[in-house]
């Protein structure tokens, strides 16, 4: 039978590794580039980090790539580019 707490736990585990993961890639970003980022402008789509932010941040965040995706790789979070 169908348990809904089972299921709220899981629903529950889900979304707190999602607001870690956030939280790493907002570190990673504030420590190699000075932006702070905002956890609503984030979104990761097959394994692309989407960054919702203006053109002049991201030019910025572009210049330091390397350095936040290895960062984020090191945090175990299975992030190969940004866009």
């Amino acid at each position: 039978m169908f348990n809904i707490s089972d299921f709220l736990q899981k629903l529950s585990k889900n979304i707190s590794a999602q607001e870690s993961q956030t939280k790493t890639i907002c570190d990673a970003v504030l420590q190699h580039t000075g932006i702070v980022l905002d956890s609503k402008n984030i979104k990761i789509q097959n394994a692309v980090l989407y960054l919702q932010i203006s053109p002049a941040e991201k030019s910025k965040i572009f210049i330091r790539k390397k350095q936040i995706i290895d960062d984020i790789i090191e945090a175990q979070i299975g992030i190969t580019d940004i866009r």
